[in-house]
């Protein structure tokens, strides 16, 4: 824990709010912001300086905390301000103000720090600047001096004109801003000041001639939000902090950090990604060394599997399962996952009493006195709401008839006599049975090659008000949106989780696997090496194609960078046309995603039945020469690796382009889509020198069908695309 320093008071300014946004004000976070007394401009030479690379300076103003600007390539990204930038604090629970933090920053050790009390918050307050990867790092944290319970939201802010400004969505969506509102992506939760917050760990705004991107750390879990004001003409961050001296690990504290970002304009957000990664590349590892398909089902009575393209094998974590399968996992060279579904408990109830919660709680204790592992965690690891009941669901599942509760898995939670730990019933780091055999680190070998984590995104979002967990959190709580009451949030605990059990695996050269991440965050992923999802892309009576949108895809593969992303399609297959799930894998091979196929569950009769693609001849085999074809280029494209900037543009914007590689070899390949419903004609320029292909025009060749592809210039070719359909351009060296 960072030391307090010398500590001073910081004065604050502060303008009130009543109520929502009043009409003619200016506003950020859709609050009233706070107006300086004369309108700023940029600071002089004598400001103090911090500086990135890619041409981006941060000054901060010497004698308060209350004006910083942001300049790229020696000009400053607004010409004045009449509101005070920098960092703004907020008393949620208690007060409808901003504050301005208004410390004067001083130079310490190569970076400039801002730090003091905040009387008027009851608040200590800490930040430091400094260079940091592709850009400025700034961190710190806020205290509270009395340890009560509190709902603080941290701002920060830097000027941006808004003229001929662009805000980006993501990598293939973005708008012009407007001269009022905000421009943000926000999703709902139950949580924060708002009940607002930002999936993305990044955000993006450009003119066209400078661009700027705040980037949250994927391994630091927090509530925030990322969006541009066009009120106030600044690009702004927030956290909604929860702070508690039941946090023992921090009492009473919270930490923060992000990075600022210069991104070149002509790429906006997939600028802003390639910086990103650069920046936090230790979060982004890739330890897969051979990659395909994900498969759920037994598949020892398949004739040549190797069609099939598997690689990622869940199977039962029970030992007798696990001693059938493994030896043809072996034979084949398929990675084998043991299942664990690390989260929730699963009780059967009566069937034929009313499913109340005081039934719940006597089913519950009569599987405590027999013995029930999971029903003992109960008492010490199960999330709990705001009245204290713990969280539940009545549930009618296939695997469950009864109550759905949800378990804290950090697994520092003290056991207690014979209640164990959820974590440590999850996984044994010991590896008493022996599964995970040493062999070529993160390659399949003999036994277990890592761990299956299933239904991460079930829970994703709960808020767990058992205070008595909030001593081993490793995070910062944030509070709920109805009480302000701080609050963890379950995905906080499951990162702890996946933190400790990927760092135990990746010391024996064994990976970590999941189902349903990324969700509503994106923490968990730094430590998950295959993250999949279950998928429904085909639905109605008729089994009508229906993909998910662009923007989900584009979150996933932004959350991925070059991780495999797994997908299982859990759909009705007897409803679903060999053309519409040809469709399936073609945008898959887009994405750069692996196609595979579940198991169909549905009630018939008052019973649940279930269908499994792969124990299904008439379905694996009508679409064997479907894997056979798609399966192998995705590899192909995968082992030269996605990367955002595409470096590479159509004339039709409807038509969208990715990029992979250049690879090993100097291939480079550019997936292309026409997800309209009409043909369009592709004309594509390329920056070959870029892209590492030579001064000579790139070969190119088209490797779904062997279309033809008409070259117009060295840069600059164009071929037909039908409807619905991809194309793979591999481009070589001309040289």
């Amino acid at each position: 824990m960072a030391s307090h320093g010398a500590r001073v008071a910081i004065p604050l300014f502060v303008l009130s709010i009543v109520g929502a946004r009043i009409a003619g004000s200016a506003a950020l976070d859709a609050l009233p912001a706070p107006t300086l007394k004369a309108e700023a401009k940029p600071l002089s030479r004598s400001a103090l300086e911090v500086g990135g690379k890619h041409g981006l300076l941060l000054l901060l103003a010497r004698d308060d905390g209350t004006a910083q600007w942001a300049a790229v390539d020696g000009k400053a990204l607004a010409g004045a301000s009449r509101h005070p930038s920098g960092f703004l604090l907020r008393d949620v629970a208690t007060s409808g103000s901003l504050a301005s933090v208004g410390a004067s920053p001083r130079e310490v050790g190569g970076a400039i720090v801002q730090e003091g009390d905040l009387p008027d918050l009851a608040l200590r307050f800490h930040a430091r600047y400094e260079p940091f990867g592709e850009g400025i790092r700034v961190a710190g944290w806020i205290e509270d001096s009395r340890k009560h319970d509190r709902a603080i939201s941290v701002y920060y802010a830097l000027p941006f004109s808004r003229d001929s400004l662009t805000w980006y969505d993501d990598a293939r969506t973005s708008r012009p801003v407007g001269s009022d509102g905000e421009a943000a992506r926000l999703r709902d939760l139950a949580a924060g000041a708002n009940g607002k917050y930002t999936a993305f760990p990044l955000s993006a705004v450009a003119n066209r001639k400078a661009g700027l991107s705040f980037g949250i750390p994927m391994n630091q879990p927090a509530i925030f939000r990322l969006g541009y004001s066009a009120d106030t003409e600044q690009l702004y961050l927030a956290f909604d902090f929860g702070l508690t001296a039941a946090t023992a690990k921090f009492p009473g504290r919270a930490d923060f950090s992000f990075v600022i970002l210069a991104i070149d304009p002509a790429w906006g957000f997939r600028s802003a990604l390639e910086r990103y990664y650069a920046t936090y590349s230790d979060l982004f590892a890739k330890r897969v060394k051979k990659e395909g398909i994900w498969v759920f089902s037994d598949i020892a009575h398949l004739e040549n599997p190797d069609d099939f393209g598997f690689m990622f094998h869940e199977i039962s974590g029970a030992a007798d399962k696990m001693r059938q399968i493994l030896p043809l996992d072996d034979r084949l060279g398929i990675g084998s996952f043991r299942y664990t579904t690390p989260i929730p408990y699963n009780m059967n109830m009566p069937k034929n009493e009313p499913k109340t919660y005081e039934l719940a709680m006597k089913t519950l204790e009569d599987r405590q006195k027999a013995g029930d592992a999971r029903a003992l965690a109960q008492s010490i690891c199960g999330l709990r709401n705001d009245d204290q009941t713990f969280w539940h669901r009545m549930v009618d599942y296939p695997w469950v008839n009864g109550a759905h509760f949800a378990q804290n898995t950090d697994p520092e939670i003290p056991e207690s006599g014979a209640a164990h730990n959820r974590a440590h019933l999850n996984y044994d780091p010991s590896d008493a049975g022996g599964w995970h055999r040493k062999s070529a680190p993160f390659e399949p070998g003999l036994g277990l090659d890592g761990e299956y984590l299933d239904s991460l995104g079930m829970f994703s979002g709960l808020l767990n008000f058992a205070r008595d967990q909030f001593a081993t959190a490793d995070y910062p709580l944030t509070f709920s949106l109805k009480t302000r009451t701080p609050c963890l949030i379950q995905d906080w605990s499951c990162t702890e989780f996946c933190r400790w059990e990927s760092e135990d695996l990746h010391q024996k050269g064994k990976l970590l696997m999941s189902n349903g991440h990324p969700d509503r965050f994106c923490f968990m992923a730094p430590y998950i090496d295959a993250l999949g999802r279950e998928v429904h892309w085909h639905k109605g009576k008729s089994g009508e194609y229906t993909p998910e949108a662009d923007s989900t895809m584009n979150y996933r593969r932004a959350v991925c960078g070059q991780k495999p992303f797994l997908m299982l399609l859990n759909d009705d297959f007897s409803k679903v046309t060999p053309e519409a799930i040809e469709k399936y894998f073609k945008r898959s091979l887009f994405y750069g995603f692996y196609p595979s196929m579940f198991v169909y569950q549905a009630k018939v009769n008052g019973k649940w039945v279930s269908k499994h693609y792969f124990a299904s001849p008439e379905l694996y085999n009508r679409d064997r020469p479907l894997f056979k074809k798609y399966v192998p280029l995705i590899r192909r494209i995968n082992s030269a690796g996605w990367q955002p900037v595409t470096l590479a543009q159509c004339e039709d914007a409807d038509v969208w382009i990715e990029r992979f590689g250049p690879g090993a070899d100097g291939r480079v390949y550019l997936t292309v889509l026409n997800p309209s419903d009409t043909a369009k004609l592709a004309r594509i320029g390329i920056d070959g020198k870029s892209l590492g292909l030579g001064k000579k025009a790139a070969q190119v060749a088209e490797l779904t069908t062997g279309r033809a592809v008409e070259r117009e210039s060295d840069s600059q070719f164009r071929f037909e695309l039908p409807a619905e359909d991809v194309a793979l351009l591999e481009l070589n060296s001309g040289d």
